[in-house]
């Protein structure tokens, strides 16, 4: 799993590396939407699942010639599967590391939230609503075509 998760990482950053550098030549020579299509590749390399060569086409590896004698006798061993390759980071470090990003994330959004609120507190203290100044008066529109209040506000210069 993480052999794959690594590969389709590096041939998509690889995909993106390639997007950005012929993305230029193709709009000028192709149009901007054929530029703006490049950036499917390494969406797709991303929701494809890993290439790998059939059977018939793996290479190879030559075989030298073993000399054996007609009495010599073969005893196959399979090797201990207990000999597994040990993890390239400890699971703790692992978990220590995920939560302080995952700590990261969550205040990055909710310093953002707040500052989204107040921002918009700050656009609509001398707002006036559009509905309610002089004759101008918002157009009817059904209740079918408004599924939810539709508001709008005018900041006073």
């Amino acid at each position: 799993m993480t052999d794959w998760l690594l590969d389709t990482l590096i041939w998509t950053a690889a995909l993106i590396a390639l997007v950005l550098v012929i993305r230029r030549p193709v709009a000028r020579w192709f149009g901007a939407q054929a530029a703006y299509a490049l950036w499917a590749m390494p969406l797709l390399r991303l929701a494809l699942p890993p290439l790998t060569l059939p059977a018939w086409m793996a290479p190879v590896e030559p075989v030298a010639p073993v000399a054996v004698a007609p009495e010599t006798i073969f005893i196959v061993v399979e090797p201990a599967m207990a000999a597994e390759a040990a993890p390239m980071f400890p699971s703790a470090l692992v978990e220590v590391v995920l939560a302080a990003w995952l700590a990261g994330v969550v205040t990055f959004l909710l310093l953002r939230f707040r500052a989204y609120r107040e921002m918009r507190q700050e656009m609509l203290a001398e707002a006036r609503d559009v509905g309610r100044a002089g004759k101008v008066q918002p157009a009817p529109m059904s209740r079918w075509l408004r599924p939810w209040p539709v508001r709008c506000w005018v900041r006073n210069p």
